[in-house]
């Protein structure tokens, strides 16, 4: 999956599969699908934000 300034994130998990569903507002989204995967009872989910380039700095915000 790739997508750009995505600023609508879905996570779901059915067992041992996991969906993430990532769009822009106003478009459609876009899904991956990881199965057959064991990571237990208990899952934690975390968002980076980095930059390829040394010379970059990549901002980032948060919304609660």
């Amino acid at each position: 999956m790739k997508i750009t300034k995505a600023n609508i994130l879905q996570l779901e998990r059915h067992g041992n599969t996991y969906i993430m569903r990532a769009a822009t507002y106003g478009e459609p989204f876009t899904t991956d699908t990881i199965s057959g995967i064991d990571l237990g009872d208990d899952v934690y989910v975390g968002l980076f934000v980095g930059s390829h380039n040394s010379d970059v700095v990549e901002p980032a915000c948060s919304v609660m």
